[in-house]
């Protein structure tokens, strides 16, 4: 599904919009708002759903791993990220990273 689809624009935005607003709270709006990403996400390419599940999963995690130790987990968190997915992935090695 793309923002340009009639689908899109006549029916998912309005029926999120609605879901959305009808919601008090911020959490009720925030499951909403997960809740129609992963169907929008789902829509236009179901076989990358449980990848965005245990992406969001594994990044909340270290959401509340930053969230108590502040300054050592996240340079480390950083560290794993930068070392484990620009430099491997794009095969460019960090020289000046000393590990």
């Amino acid at each position: 599904m793309v923002f340009s689809n009639l689908i899109f624009l006549y029916l998912f935005l309005p029926l999120c919009l609605a879901a959305y607003f009808l919601c008090r709270s911020v959490p009720a709006k925030n499951a909403v708002l997960i809740v129609f990403s992963l169907i929008f996400y789902a829509w236009g390419e179901p076989v990358y759903l449980l990848l965005m599940i245990a992406s969001a999963a594994v990044n909340w995690g270290f959401g509340l791993l930053i969230e108590k130790r502040h300054k050592r987990v996240f340079f480390l968190c950083w560290r794993w990220c930068w070392t484990s997915g620009a430099s491997r992935s794009s095969n460019i090695r960090a020289s000046w990273w000393k590990t």
